[in-house]
């Protein structure tokens, strides 16, 4: 799919240059995807805390690994 559409594939993305200045893509003249934000500027929905307090809970105890203590410098 990609070989048959590479160009627009290639042009959506940001690409660097020889002398590292930045060529925008194509990608920042798009919509602001404005269905993801939160009514609230400072409170996250419920369902995004609800689901983080779950996964914090669940790594900490029973799907914690050996060395994640390590990694964080515990």
């Amino acid at each position: 799919m990609v070989e048959k559409n590479k160009a627009t594939y290639t042009a959506a993305g940001d690409v660097e240059n020889a002398d590292h200045t930045l060529t925008p893509g194509s990608w920042r003249n798009d919509p602001c995807l404005t269905g993801l934000h939160s009514s609230s500027t400072h409170n996250p929905p419920r369902n995004a805390e609800d689901q983080r307090k779950l996964l914090t809970s669940y790594f900490n105890n029973h799907g914690s690994v050996p060395w994640q203590d390590i990694m964080i410098s515990l």
